[in-house]
């Protein structure tokens, strides 16, 4: 597939970048080398906030137009 990301976040306690790419949520650390994929399947997630308190991200689901919530580990 195509790399698109639709959102991207940044991390700077715990060095990583997440992003949305099509259906999924991904994170990759900040010297370049990749962890893969956190989410779900979803339908096609845009955007993304995280909630480092709680140790939380959330995106919308275009597919369903519905606020998601899912742990970053």
């Amino acid at each position: 597939g195509s790399f698109r990301p639709d959102g991207m976040a940044v991390d700077y306690i715990n060095k990583k970048i997440y992003y949305t790419n099509g259906g999924g949520v991904y994170k990759v650390n900040l010297d370049g080398t990749q962890d893969g994929r956190i989410g779900g399947n979803w339908g096609a997630v845009n955007g993304i906030a995280l909630d480092l308190t709680n140790n939380r991200f959330y995106v919308v689901d275009g597919v369903t137009n519905k606020v998601l919530r899912a742990n970053l580990d």
